[in-house]
């Protein structure tokens, strides 16, 4: 299934063929990653309020599609971690690293679905910003994402 955490593959494939594997994963801003999840929950019009989204399971839902893909018992079990503000660059280290011969062509998949198109930092406002930097504090710690 989609999003397997890292601990669940390590069982699957086993360990030698684990560390025999170069593993790698993308990851977001978690406000960033919000926005574009409120945004694509809600395409149309009228929208819950930003903080009845965030009151919501949805938040929780998605920090659990998180952190645990790429670390088992709190540490890194992957060889690199690319941002999703930098996906193209780091993309194109991960493909010179493993040698492939193409450059990568990434889709723009949903860029359509959100009208909205204003940073997250204008969209929330200072509890909701305090909400998501509480729940996704080991991420923001981990990639020293800010606000």
């Amino acid at each position: 299934y989609n999003h397997i955490p890292a601990r669940e593959v390590k069982a699957l494939v086993g360990a030698e063929v684990w560390e025999g594997y170069f593993k790698f994963c993308c990851e977001r801003n978690p406000w960033d990653r919000l926005i574009s999840l409120y945004f694509w929950r809600h395409r149309n019009e009228p929208r819950p309020s930003l903080a009845e989204f965030l009151a919501s399971d949805a938040p929780r839902r998605l920090k659990s599609k998180g952190i645990e893909l790429y670390c088992i018992d709190g540490q890194v079990a992957v060889n690199r971690i690319c941002r999703y503000e930098n996906l193209t660059a780091d993309l194109e280290q991960v493909r010179l690293q493993l040698g492939l011969p193409e450059p990568l062509l990434l889709p723009n998949a949903k860029a359509g679905h959100r009208q909205d198109r204003r940073s997250y930092r204008d969209l929330f406002g200072e509890t909701e910003r305090e909400k998501v930097a509480r729940l996704f504090r080991e991420e923001i710690a981990l990639l020293g994402y800010e606000f």
